[in-house]
């Protein structure tokens, strides 16, 4: 705090003691230099958020944000690694997912087609299963695990909503168990379908 601002509050305030305004100016000093964990948090994202504005209907992989970090950094940008904002957020969909939540964050009650609604049409079949948990390896650039699968979907659900063409269809977790019995066992018939061999 500048000796304009003390001599401020002690115009405002004169009664104040010069113990009580080095406090003050030590709280502001502190309150400027060290931001609360939700702003951390949010600083941290901010390139990834940067990548979800240019294309808020997909799902940027890993590899694009380190490119895009790398490039950064040759401009003196510093920006946490994939690896790091994995680890803080639990998961790279995770990390996304809080990205796009910075970018549009959603109102407390969901949009009435959303709410307490299905997608509509035809039930799941299996090979609907197969190509929901195949394009969500080539999504997100690896076999998914029932989490990233569910987190994935949500994301996709969610930005279908805000820019259209509308939710996809897309099985839940309840769905791939009725289909296969188990997410494993799901997850390894696409992986089968996709080399080729019957799932």
């Amino acid at each position: 705090m500048s000796s304009e601002a003390v001599r401020v509050i002690r115009d405002i305030l004169p009664g104040v003691h010069e113990q009580a305004l080095r406090e003050l100016r030590a709280l502001i000093a502190y309150s400027l230099a060290a931001p609360s964990p939700a702003e951390l948090r949010e600083q941290r994202l901010g390139l990834l958020v940067q990548i979800v504005v240019r294309a808020p209907a997909r799902i940027p992989l890993g590899e694009e944000y380190e490119a895009e970090r790398a490039q950064r950094a040759t401009s003196g940008e510093e920006w946490p690694s994939r690896s790091q904002l994995s680890r803080a957020y639990g998961s790279w969909l995770r990390a996304v997912s809080a990205a796009m939540e910075l970018d549009h964050p959603r109102s407390r009650t969901p949009p009435p087609s959303y709410h307490a609604r299905p997608v509509a049409g035809p039930p799941y079949t299996r090979r609907d299963a197969l190509l929901a948990v195949t394009r969500c390896m080539k999504e997100i650039g690896a076999w998914p695990t029932q989490s990233d699968y569910l987190q994935w979907r949500r994301i996709l659900r969610h930005t279908g909503r805000l820019h259209g063409p509308g939710e996809p269809r897309l099985p839940d977790a309840k769905t791939l168990r009725r289909l296969y019995g188990s997410w494993s066992q799901a997850r390894g018939a696409a992986e089968r379908w996709t080399n080729g061999s019957p799932p």
